[in-house]
């Protein structure tokens, strides 16, 4: 998604819901607000913003406020904006089909999308709040927003793949909040985890789907993902430090590959196992483990791995895959990698 004929400016005051008062260059105008919410930690007296000019010679304003700069970062507030990116990343998922804006029960949910005999809900959130890294959403809590969510989880409690993404629409943000959602209520279901999106400039979308349907499940909860579904995207650095995504691999088949510890036994036999097999079959080969990036690279050295190692000390694509799961040794429960393979097919099914 870009925006055509941009331009900066000074915020000054907000009218109302919809119009405020800028200064381009040295004239004050009224601008369209592209964002109804309240922005009152963004849309402050002196901020600087980022207009766009309309094309449209007959509106009564001739630019729209689309961006505001807090702390030297620049916060996309286009309420448009979510949808449509999202729309963008969901065509190159391998849907067979896509509806925006779809009648569910007594809600409007914003993409209802099928692929083979899978049908798919999914409720889109732009997260505009941020704190400390932490991005928030809501930052008000509506009844509307409420009953989307119990919409999605019956959805989920009859079969249909239902979830949440959070579209953040600043750099620097990893994760998303919710806990004034969470205590609005009534909610049927529990927000958590899932897909975690990063594009070339830095902006994130995560994405949470219902693996089962069963009430009160997390989003994104702990089940292992199943075959036919579509692998989640994901953005780690390698042995190198060089940032790898899945996507990246489109067209090839992929060998996805969770480890519990670099330099143990069962890890090398496998990780040489894996290195003398599948470049021959010509796959990517993919693995993932909590170490780090050092650790990483002197595991490939020493026994000279053919294949890329990534690097996941957050746990956010080994949760987001459903491989970190209760484990039993010597007697005592722990937590840890279970020890998983994920062959993905060229358009990126499992």
């Amino acid at each position: 998604m870009r925006y055509d004929n941009v331009c900066p400016a000074v915020f000054v005051r907000r009218n109302n819901r919809f119009t405020a008062e800028v200064l381009l260059g040295e004239q004050e105008i009224t601008v369209h607000v592209k964002n109804t919410g309240r922005l009152r930690e963004l849309l402050l007296p002196g901020a600087d913003v980022i207009l766009t000019q309309s094309n449209n010679a007959n509106r009564r304003t001739a630019y729209d406020l689309i961006g505001a700069y807090r702390g030297g970062k620049l916060y996309n507030i286009d309420s448009q904006a979510p949808n449509a990116v999202t729309f963008e990343w969901l065509r190159t998922r391998g849907f067979d089909e896509i509806r925006p804006e779809t009648v569910c029960g007594s809600s409007r949910i914003d993409f209802w999308m099928r692929r083979g005999d899978v049908t798919y809900l999914l409720e889109v959130k732009g997260c505009t709040l941020e704190e400390g890294g932490v991005g928030y959403f809501p930052d008000a809590p509506t009844e509307r927003g409420i009953r989307h969510l119990n919409t999605l989880s019956r959805a989920a409690e009859e079969g249909i793949r239902a979830g949440i993404a959070f579209v953040i629409c600043m750099k620097g943000v990893d994760r998303v909040s919710n806990p004034a959602l969470l205590r609005a209520g009534p909610f049927e279901g529990k927000a958590g985890g899932g897909d975690r999106l990063v594009s070339e400039d830095g902006s994130q979308t995560g994405c949470a789907f219902c693996h089962r349907g069963r009430k009160g499940q997390q989003l994104g909860g702990k089940d292992m993902l199943e075959v036919g579904t579509m692998a989640p995207d994901f953005a780690l650095p390698d042995q190198n430090g060089t940032i790898r995504r899945l996507f990246d691999f489109r067209g090839q088949k992929v060998v996805l590959y969770f480890y519990p510890k670099d330099m143990t036994a069962g890890c090398t036999k496998q990780a040489c196992g894996f290195g003398e097999l599948y470049p021959q079959k010509g796959a990517v080969v993919l693995g993932i483990s909590k170490d780090t990036v050092a650790s990483h690279k002197k595991f490939a050295e020493k026994y000279n791995l053919p294949f890329l190692l990534l690097s996941d000390p957050e746990r956010t694509v080994i949760e987001a895959y459903g491989v970190w799961q209760e484990k039993k040794l010597y007697g005592r429960t722990t937590m840890g990698v279970v020890r998983t393979t994920y062959l993905i097919d060229e358009a990126g099914i499992i």
